[in-house]
């Protein structure tokens, strides 16, 4: 089931996130290229592009944001929610973009020993740097957070492409330390070592959403969670081919669960409803459960433990017609049995009693109901 409230939570996060990324951008990419430029920092330079680069990834994610929340169509059932993970991808592929574009101009500046020139304007390059840090990594944290929050793998890449760049401009604050240290292709190598982390960060996040986007199964430990869910539910002997597919806002469960092969379609119903509710304990989405028989069910083991006492009793002289179903009560087992035709009613509940608990020593759920007939 469609839940609107969480959509348009999600939704306000992601415009709310985006209009924070976008102007907190637009402000160090300036800041950064202006001073880079003064300095010919190539490294600086590259940074402010890198912020820059972030205010498209946060348009993508106002974008992605809008379409997910579209209402589910008929060639959509299940709602646009992915749409969120076609542009977590976009957002990951151009991280990637960017960690490239870096790398060749590292490559080109450490080819021509160019190295940056402070001059006279060292305080405003630290000032720059060290704001681009701080509101980097303040932006990334604020990103996750509303990650976290609504479980948004969009805002999550929109949150490392800040991350990457707080440790790119870290990288650029030790380039250029070492620059004055006297080490002049620092800043060119500094810049080498940053684009080879984007990448490869981009690159590891870009496949991760692509897995899902692919069908890939829930964690192993979810998958187990979700049996226990149903296990724990009376009447279900077995759970298995258990899917999460994954709809970004929203998640589908689908599953088998194994019942007595003698129970009635009706209880059968129930116990399915009582899964459902008991998955959505630990999954928040829709759950489709299928019942089906089991191989080897209870009521046959317990038939043939009645079977078992019947044959053990001195007073029962013949038994027939045994059978088995399970229902909202419980399991119950019958049988015709003849006993002495001289016997008291007395004795025959005493004996029909007697049958009855011993049954009830290895199966509890079970009752006994005797068919007494004179031999």
């Amino acid at each position: 089931m469609r839940n609107d409230a969480s959509i348009a939570m999600r939704t306000k996060y992601a415009y709310r996130e985006a209009a924070v990324s976008i102007s907190g951008n637009i402000a160090l990419a300036v800041a950064k290229i202006l001073v880079g430029v003064a300095v010919t920092s190539m490294a600086l330079i590259a940074d402010g592009v890198h912020s820059l680069s972030d205010v498209g990834t946060s348009l993508v994610v106002v974008v992605g944001a809008k379409a997910s929340e579209k209402e589910p169509d008929e060639e959509h059932p299940f709602g646009h929610g992915r749409y969120e993970y076609i542009a977590s991808l976009i957002i990951y592929l151009a991280l990637i973009a960017v960690g490239m574009e870096l790398m060749v101009n590292s490559v080109d500046r450490a080819l021509r020993g160019s190295s940056p020139n402070l001059g006279g304007l060292s305080i405003p390059v630290y000032a720059v740097i060290v704001a681009g840090i701080v509101v980097k990594e303040l932006m990334a944290r604020y990103s996750f957070h509303l990650a976290e929050r609504t479980d948004s793998e969009m805002l999550r890449g929109d949150g490392w492409h800040h991350r990457s760049d707080a440790l790119t401009t870290v990288g650029v604050l030790i380039g250029i330390l070492l620059v004055q240290l006297g080490l002049p292709l620092a800043d060119a190598l500094i810049g080498l070592f940053i684009s080879a982390f984007i990448i490869v960060t981009g690159a590891r996040m870009a496949y991760g959403t692509s897995v899902v986007l692919a069908g890939k199964s829930a964690p192993p430990e979810k998958i187990e969670e979700i049996r226990n869910a149903a296990m724990s539910v009376r009447g279900v002997l077995g759970a298995h081919s258990i899917f999460v597919h994954d709809y970004g806002h929203s998640k589908v469960v689908t599953m088998h669960v194994e019942v007595d092969s003698r129970m009635g379609t009706g209880y059968a119903h129930s116990i399915a409803s009582e899964v459902e509710k008991a998955v959505k304990n630990v999954v928040d989405g829709d759950v489709v459960v299928h019942t089906e028989p089991a191989k080897s069910t209870p009521s046959e083991e317990v038939e043939k433990e009645l079977e078992r006492i019947l044959r053990e009793n001195e007073h029962v002289r013949e038994y027939h017609n045994i059978s088995s179903y399970y229902d909202e009560k419980g399991g119950h087992v019958s049988a015709h049995i003849k006993v002495d035709r001289n016997m008291s009613v007395e004795e025959s509940h005493r004996l029909e009693h007697e049958i009855d608990s011993r049954l009830k020593e290895r199966y509890p759920d079970y009752r006994v109901e005797l068919h007494i007939e004179p031999e």
